[in-house]
């Protein structure tokens, strides 16, 4: 609004005394006396008040009533937008978070904020090669006895022997933990390990990998290195997460 606007607005506003009303009580008088001294409200011309009289926004009131009457509602509308965006208390929150270390898989981040079960993980589109939950295959970086042929078509059931591609992972190195059993944990910056990408198929040959690993190994995301490097996907992989004293 301009400013000649402005002040023709005021200045109607300005016209009209608490005489010109019948003010059945004292919050009445109130109401109305507060209403006329607001020399910035809203007001509804004679223009304006040609078309909404007899409309059901304008039942029961004068020009001058129907004015605070439409600025209520006004103000209704506005607080009740304002409660919709106003998150309920206790309402649950979403956050974004990068799996890294320290914080590389889902069941760590479970423990550090006490969460009831681990969060859903998102995979993010800045690499062309990626994989997303309950898409399969989900590529795997497999080494020790899960890249053994026969123990892994026993295990899962398959049908045919599986496929295997020559792999490499960085920052990882092995270990092993109980005399025998193979652990990746993380290494330096300029380590690398070397095993075999495989696709797992299905949830529950998912599942069945799990379980046989056991809870002495979780399940982060890595990047792997296909054949001679110059492919990298991502995936998962198991890394130990039991006593650290164990390892040899």
């Amino acid at each position: 609004m301009d400013l000649p606007a402005a002040l023709e607005s005021m200045a109607q506003c300005s016209i009209g005394s608490l005489d010109d009303y019948m003010v059945p009580t004292s919050s009445d008088r109130w109401t109305i006396e507060t209403q006329l001294n607001n020399f910035t409200r809203d007001i509804v011309s004679d223009e304006q008040w040609a078309l909404l009289s007899g409309t059901s926004e304008t039942e029961g009131h004068d020009k001058e009533s129907s004015t605070y009457h439409i600025s209520l509602l006004s103000k209704a509308k506005s607080k009740k937008k304002q409660l919709e965006k106003k998150p309920a208390r206790g309402a649950q929150k979403e956050y974004l978070v990068k799996l890294e270390h320290p914080l590389d898989t889902a069941e760590k981040i479970r423990i550090a904020a006490n969460l009831p079960q681990a969060p859903e993980i998102k995979i993010d589109d800045e690499c062309t090669t990626t994989f997303a939950v309950d898409q399969y295959p989900v590529p795997y970086f497999f080494y020790g006895t899960l890249a053994d042929a026969p123990t892994l078509t026993r295990l899962l059931g398959l049908e045919q022997e599986p496929h295997f591609e020559l792999a490499t992972i960085c920052r990882g190195k092995l270990k092993t933990w109980g005399g025998k059993y193979n652990a990746l944990v993380d290494g330096m910056e300029n380590d690398t390990m070397n095993g075999w990408l495989y696709g797992v198929e299905s949830k529950e040959h998912e599942d069945a990998l799990r379980h046989y690993e056991g809870s002495n190994y979780e399940v982060p995301r890595c990047e792997i290195l296909v054949g001679d490097g110059k492919e990298a996907v991502k995936g998962l992989t198991f890394r130990f997460c039991g006593d650290e004293e164990l390892l040899r």
